[in-house]
Protein backbone atom coordinates (compact mmCIF):
# COMPACT_ATOMS: atom_id res chain seq x y z
CA UNK A 1 0.00 0.00 0.00
CA UNK A 2 1.24 3.29 -0.76
CA UNK A 3 0.74 5.08 2.37
CA UNK A 4 3.17 2.61 4.22
CA UNK A 5 5.83 2.83 1.16
CA UNK A 6 5.84 6.46 0.93
CA UNK A 7 8.91 8.20 -0.49
CA UNK A 8 9.91 10.85 1.97
CA UNK A 9 11.58 13.64 1.15
CA UNK A 10 15.83 13.89 2.63
CA UNK A 11 14.14 17.28 4.46
CA UNK A 12 10.97 17.79 6.11
CA UNK A 13 9.81 21.53 7.36
CA UNK A 14 7.83 19.58 10.14
CA UNK A 15 6.66 16.46 11.39
CA UNK A 16 3.86 15.71 13.72
CA UNK A 17 3.85 12.98 16.22
CA UNK A 18 0.13 11.37 16.29
CA UNK A 19 -0.89 10.76 19.84
CA UNK A 20 -1.12 6.90 21.32
CA UNK A 21 -1.61 4.76 24.23
CA UNK A 22 1.27 4.21 26.40
CA UNK A 23 2.18 1.27 25.23
CA UNK A 24 2.80 2.55 21.71
CA UNK A 25 4.33 5.26 22.25
CA UNK A 26 7.94 4.26 22.63
CA UNK A 27 7.88 3.19 18.37
CA UNK A 28 6.99 7.26 17.38
CA UNK A 29 9.16 8.82 20.02
CA UNK A 30 11.93 7.10 18.82
CA UNK A 31 10.88 7.49 15.11
CA UNK A 32 10.65 11.22 15.60
CA UNK A 33 14.13 11.52 17.74
CA UNK A 34 15.73 9.86 14.65
CA UNK A 35 14.90 12.16 12.40
CA UNK A 36 15.82 15.23 14.19
CA UNK A 37 19.50 13.20 14.70
CA UNK A 38 19.48 12.38 11.24
CA UNK A 39 18.82 15.85 9.92
CA UNK A 40 15.52 14.98 8.41
CA UNK A 41 13.49 17.46 10.18
CA UNK A 42 14.39 20.71 12.98
CA UNK A 43 10.80 20.56 14.09
CA UNK A 44 8.42 18.06 15.72
CA UNK A 45 5.32 18.79 16.92
CA UNK A 46 2.96 17.03 19.16
CA UNK A 47 -0.33 17.02 20.80
CA UNK A 48 -0.51 19.61 23.76
CA UNK A 49 -1.54 19.14 27.94
CA UNK A 50 -0.67 15.85 30.15
CA UNK A 51 -1.77 12.69 30.84
CA UNK A 52 -5.45 12.02 28.61
CA UNK A 53 -8.04 9.62 30.57
CA UNK A 54 -10.81 9.84 27.96
CA UNK A 55 -13.11 7.97 30.22
CA UNK A 56 -12.47 10.62 32.99
CA UNK A 57 -11.09 7.25 35.47
CA UNK A 58 -7.55 8.03 35.83
CA UNK A 59 -7.10 4.81 34.83
CA UNK A 60 -7.24 4.02 30.96
CA UNK A 61 -4.71 6.66 29.68
CA UNK A 62 -5.19 7.05 25.81
CA UNK A 63 -2.41 9.59 25.87
CA UNK A 64 0.79 9.64 27.84
CA UNK A 65 0.59 13.44 26.93
CA UNK A 66 2.93 16.41 25.10
CA UNK A 67 4.63 16.91 28.78
CA UNK A 68 5.65 13.86 28.79
CA UNK A 69 6.60 13.13 25.35
CA UNK A 70 8.34 16.57 25.06
CA UNK A 71 10.16 14.64 28.11
CA UNK A 72 11.11 11.64 26.63
CA UNK A 73 12.52 13.39 23.24
CA UNK A 74 14.72 15.35 25.40
CA UNK A 75 16.24 12.19 26.87
CA UNK A 76 16.35 10.70 23.73
CA UNK A 77 18.69 13.87 22.29
CA UNK A 78 16.23 16.25 21.04
CA UNK A 79 17.01 19.55 21.81
CA UNK A 80 13.90 21.23 23.42
CA UNK A 81 13.82 24.12 20.89
CA UNK A 82 12.92 22.08 18.19
CA UNK A 83 9.91 20.51 19.82
CA UNK A 84 6.41 22.29 19.78
CA UNK A 85 3.31 21.54 21.56
CA UNK A 86 0.09 22.22 19.77
CA UNK A 87 -2.98 22.59 22.17
CA UNK A 88 -4.98 19.64 22.96
CA UNK A 89 -8.61 19.51 20.93
CA UNK A 90 -11.29 20.53 23.81
CA UNK A 91 -13.31 17.39 24.53
CA UNK A 92 -12.45 14.27 23.13
CA UNK A 93 -9.25 13.95 21.67
CA UNK A 94 -8.50 11.59 18.77
CA UNK A 95 -7.31 11.17 15.55
CA UNK A 96 -9.51 13.87 13.51
CA UNK A 97 -9.37 16.37 16.48
CA UNK A 98 -5.94 16.04 16.17
CA UNK A 99 -5.73 16.37 12.88
CA UNK A 100 -8.16 19.92 12.80
CA UNK A 101 -5.29 21.17 15.02
CA UNK A 102 -2.48 20.50 13.09
CA UNK A 103 -4.53 22.20 10.30
CA UNK A 104 -5.19 25.33 12.44
CA UNK A 105 -0.94 25.38 12.99
CA UNK A 106 -0.66 25.02 9.54
CA UNK A 107 -2.65 27.92 8.42
CA UNK A 108 -0.61 30.16 11.20
CA UNK A 109 2.67 28.84 10.21
CA UNK A 110 2.81 27.71 6.66
CA UNK A 111 2.73 30.88 4.32
CA UNK A 112 4.89 29.20 1.59
CA UNK A 113 4.44 26.39 -1.45
CA UNK A 114 6.00 23.32 -0.99
CA UNK A 115 5.96 22.97 2.89
CA UNK A 116 6.82 19.32 3.43
CA UNK A 117 5.16 17.68 6.42
CA UNK A 118 5.90 14.09 7.69
CA UNK A 119 2.86 12.63 10.29
CA UNK A 120 4.39 9.63 12.29
CA UNK A 121 2.53 7.22 14.43
CA UNK A 122 2.56 3.53 14.80
CA UNK A 123 1.71 1.00 11.55
CA UNK A 124 -2.38 0.25 12.41
CA UNK A 125 -2.80 3.60 13.16
CA UNK A 126 -0.98 5.16 10.19
CA UNK A 127 -3.21 5.03 7.30
CA UNK A 128 -6.41 6.70 9.65
CA UNK A 129 -3.94 9.33 10.66
CA UNK A 130 -2.67 10.32 7.32
CA UNK A 131 -6.58 10.63 6.06
CA UNK A 132 -7.62 12.21 8.42
CA UNK A 133 -4.80 14.86 7.60
CA UNK A 134 -5.22 14.96 3.97
CA UNK A 135 -9.38 15.49 4.56
CA UNK A 136 -8.46 18.75 6.85
CA UNK A 137 -5.97 20.16 4.79
CA UNK A 138 -8.39 19.90 2.08
CA UNK A 139 -6.21 22.26 -0.80
CA UNK A 140 -3.51 23.92 0.96
CA UNK A 141 -0.37 24.08 -0.50
CA UNK A 142 1.11 21.08 1.70
CA UNK A 143 2.20 18.27 0.88
CA UNK A 144 2.10 15.55 3.72
CA UNK A 145 3.87 12.38 4.32
CA UNK A 146 3.24 9.10 6.11
CA UNK A 147 5.93 7.63 7.85
CA UNK A 148 5.42 4.80 9.53
CA UNK A 149 7.94 3.87 12.49
CA UNK A 150 9.71 0.75 13.53
CA UNK A 151 7.04 -2.06 13.87
CA UNK A 152 6.23 -3.71 17.32
CA UNK A 153 5.10 -6.96 17.60
CA UNK A 154 1.73 -7.50 15.88
CA UNK A 155 0.45 -10.27 18.39
CA UNK A 156 1.23 -8.42 21.54
CA UNK A 157 -1.59 -7.29 23.70
CA UNK A 158 -1.73 -3.43 23.56
CA UNK A 159 -4.74 -0.73 24.46
CA UNK A 160 -5.56 0.89 21.00
CA UNK A 161 -8.20 3.99 20.31
CA UNK A 162 -9.19 5.67 23.38
CA UNK A 163 -7.20 3.63 25.63
CA UNK A 164 -9.08 0.55 24.72
CA UNK A 165 -7.41 -3.20 25.81
CA UNK A 166 -7.80 -6.77 25.50
CA UNK A 167 -6.11 -7.15 21.78
CA UNK A 168 -3.62 -8.04 19.94
CA UNK A 169 -2.18 -5.28 17.70
CA UNK A 170 -3.34 -7.23 14.74
CA UNK A 171 -6.93 -7.54 16.43
CA UNK A 172 -7.16 -3.95 16.66
CA UNK A 173 -6.67 -3.40 13.01
CA UNK A 174 -10.46 -4.49 12.36
CA UNK A 175 -11.51 -1.39 14.53
CA UNK A 176 -9.07 0.66 12.07
CA UNK A 177 -10.49 -0.41 9.50
CA UNK A 178 -14.35 -0.12 10.67
CA UNK A 179 -13.77 3.81 11.87
CA UNK A 180 -12.64 4.93 7.88
CA UNK A 181 -15.33 3.22 6.67
CA UNK A 182 -17.65 4.57 9.32
CA UNK A 183 -15.79 8.23 9.07
CA UNK A 184 -16.08 8.06 5.47
CA UNK A 185 -19.95 7.46 5.29
CA UNK A 186 -20.12 10.18 7.32
CA UNK A 187 -18.92 12.92 5.32
CA UNK A 188 -15.56 13.28 7.82
CA UNK A 189 -12.60 12.10 5.47
CA UNK A 190 -11.65 11.49 1.94
CA UNK A 191 -12.14 8.13 0.08
CA UNK A 192 -9.31 5.67 -0.55
CA UNK A 193 -9.60 6.63 -3.86
CA UNK A 194 -8.90 10.28 -3.20
CA UNK A 195 -6.02 9.31 -1.19
CA UNK A 196 -4.05 7.76 -4.13
CA UNK A 197 -5.71 10.51 -6.21
CA UNK A 198 -3.62 13.04 -3.83
CA UNK A 199 -0.17 10.93 -3.54
CA UNK A 200 -0.15 10.97 -7.59
CA UNK A 201 -0.85 14.82 -7.38
CA UNK A 202 1.57 15.43 -5.16
CA UNK A 203 4.07 13.30 -6.69
CA UNK A 204 3.74 15.20 -10.30
CA UNK A 205 1.72 11.90 -11.59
Amino acid sequence: MLVYNDTIPKKLDAVYLFGHTPENEIAILEHGATLVREGRTSRLLLCGGGRYFPSGDEVTCAYSGGISWKKQLISHGVPDEKIELLPRPAGLSHTGTEALQLAFWAIENTHRPGFKLGVVTVTGHLLRAFTNTISVFGDRPISVYAIPPKPLPWFQEASWSQGEGGQTRLESLEGELDRLNRYYAKGDIVSAGKVIQYIKKREGW
